[in-house]
């Protein structure tokens, strides 16, 4: 009887989710300008670094494919971590996020590929996360050993070269893991810089007077 118990118990407990995080098999920018007018036909292709910005002649898009090779079944949680190389504002904006089926190689196919996924806001943070579960098991589903995403800047800008420009590296996808939170607190806008600053040159002068 006792026997029988153990293996009812150990048949009721789930099997634990693997937790896997994936580095890019490949990513890069396609930039749709300035040699060309912006026709949508990229002009130039940068490798690693994954940019995102777009001005009334110039535009960057963002790719990367990851390898699902060794995610064997469907996720209960799958996220892209974006972590912040370089930007600029005007802060918010925001990014729409196409998936398309990848093939480990970055061409400029690449630029316009995809359906719509989501959109997210960027706000200036140390990095972005973008829960992206169904896209992965949409993917499992139909046997892809690549998923791809395509990230645009939403919204045409009329801001000179100075942005909004947010450009990511060291991209990770966790899947059945949710990735840290950001760290950092949003960059602050080169007006509010100036506001805080005469915040904290007031304070002081009010504090040496009442000293006086």
């Amino acid at each position: 009887m006792k026997k029988i118990f153990v293996v009812l118990v150990l048949c009721l407990v789930p099997s634990m989710a693997q937790a896997i995080i994936i580095m890019p098999e490949v990513s890069g920018t396609f930039r749709d300008g300035p040699f060309a007018a912006k026709d949508g036909v990229p002009d130039q292709t940068y490798n690693v670094t994954t940019s995102i910005f777009n001005t009334p002649v110039d535009e960057y898009r963002a790719v990367i494919e990851f390898d699902l090779l060794n995610v064997s079944e469907n996720v209960l949680e799958g996220y892209i971590q974006l972590n912040r190389d370089a930007t600029s504002g005007p802060y918010p904006f925001q990014i729409d996020v196409f998936t398309y089926v990848g093939d480990g190689f970055l061409s400029n196919d690449d630029f316009s590929a995809g359906d719509k996924y989501t959109t997210f806001t960027y706000a200036g943070f140390d990095s972005s996360v973008v829960d992206v579960t169904s896209a992965i098991n949409a993917a499992l589903d139909d046997n892809y050993k690549y998923l791809g995403f395509n990230f645009r800047y939403v919204g045409q800008s009329d801001i000179s070269v100075e942005g909004p420009f947010i450009s990511y590296r060291d991209n990770l996808l966790f899947i059945n893991e949710r990735p840290p939170e950001p760290i950092s607190y949003p960059i602050p806008e080169p007006a509010s810089l100036i506001l805080f600053g005469s915040g904290m040159a007031g304070a002081f002068l009010r504090r040496r007077k009442s000293s006086h």
